[in-house]
């Protein structure tokens, strides 16, 4: 699938109860989507897990992604509910992101990414939290 118009039309076609939930992945869809919120949007309930990765695969607010109206659409679908996943996952910067399978990953490195994403995350959902009239 390259948008999530793409996989509603698949899971549509199918006609399956076994295939009915999306799993969107941000990195990806900002080449295909032209608009990342409308898009979680129109996935709405269906959308299971958000993976989230910014622009440059480091930490969240490190790249040019506009986490707070994505945080804002997934209120709006109830991704806040559970059995819903945003699954972060900055994996460093390079021409190839998975070099943790071919190379010795630094742990201090990783940990400092994972530490920044979470502290974004968690900061920019509580500035979205107290937007709400």
């Amino acid at each position: 699938m390259h948008s999530v118009r793409d996989a509603i039309d698949y899971i549509e076609a199918v006609d399956h109860p076994g295939v009915q939930h999306i799993n969107g992945d941000i990195y990806h869809m900002l080449v295909e989507e032209a608009y990342i919120p409308l898009a979680v949007l129109e996935a709405d309930d269906r959308l299971i897990n958000l993976h989230l990765a910014d622009t440059n695969r480091l930490a969240l607010g490190k790249g040019a992604m506009d986490l707070d109206t994505i945080i804002m659409s997934l209120y709006l679908v109830g991704q806040n509910q559970q059995g819903r996943f945003v699954t972060p996952e900055p994996l460093g910067p390079g021409a190839g992101p998975y070099a943790a399978r071919t190379a010795v990953p630094n742990p201090k490195v990783l940990d400092r990414l994972v530490h920044d994403t979470v502290s974004y995350f968690r900061e920019r959902e509580e500035a979205v939290r107290m937007m709400e009239p």
